[in-house]
C-alpha cells in the first residue's frame, strides 16, 4: 500500500514481543507490535480485555486513559482533511496516484476499526456508567447519532472523489 520501513522489526525481550514502524503514504509513522501473550486475550471482547487488565493492575476503578482516543480522532481528522485537499487538486482525466488510493483505503479501514471499537466497547460502558445522569446520556446519544451520519457523509463524498480519481 505504499508504506516504507521506518524502524526494522526489533525483538523486545525474550518472550517473542517485537516492534516495528512504517511510514504510510501520508508520511504518518505507524508503530506495530506483536506479543504472543496477547493472542490468548483476543478471543474475548475488547471490553473484557480492558476489564481484565484493570483487575490485574489491582485498580478496577481507575479512570481510563483517553489519550489514545484523542490522538486517534486527531489523526482521522488530519487524514480526512489531507484526502479532501488532494482530491480537490486531482484532474479527473489523469486518475489518482496509487498513494492517494492507498491513503483512502487505509483511512477507511482505520475509521471502520475505530468506530467498531467505540460502538462495541465504549458506548455500552458509558451508558452503564452514566445511567443516572440524563444530560451525560444525551451526550452519548448525540455521539452515537453522529457515528450513524459519518458513513452517509463519506458515501456522499466518495462518488465525487472517485470521479476525480478514476
Amino acid at each position: 500500500m505504499g508504506a516504507r520501513e521506518y524502524q526494522p522489526i526489533t525483538p523486545r525481550g525474550d518472550e517473542g514481543f517485537i516492534t516495528a514502524a512504517v511510514v504510510d503514504p501520508f508520511e504518518n509513522v505507524l508503530g506495530v507490535m506483536y506479543n504472543p501473550r496477547h493472542l490468548k486475550a483476543l478471543k474475548p471482547s475488547g471490553m473484557a480485555i480492558r476489564q481484565r487488565a484493570r483487575r490485574d493492575l489491582g485498580r478496577p476503578d481507575t479512570p481510563a486513559d483517553v489519550g489514545f482516543m484523542r490522538a486517534m480522532h486527531a489523526a482521522l481528522r488530519r487524514d480526512l482533511s489531507r484526502l479532501r485537499d488532494v482530491a480537490a487538486q486531482l484532474d479527473g482525466s489523469a486518475g489518482a496516484p496509487p498513494t492517494v488510493l492507498a491513503g483512502w483505503d487505509a483511512f477507511r479501514s482505520q475509521l471502520d476499526n475505530h468506530h467498531s471499537a467505540e460502538d462495541d466497547d465504549l458506548w455500552p460502558v458509558l451508558r452503564r456508567e452514566l445511567s443516572t445522569d440524563p444530560s451525560a446520556l444525551a451526550s452519548v446519544d448525540a455521539m452515537v447519532a453522529e457515528h450513524r451520519h459519518i458513513p452517509l457523509a463519506l458515501a456522499g463524498w466518495m462518488p465525487r472523489c472517485a470521479a476525480a480519481v478514476s
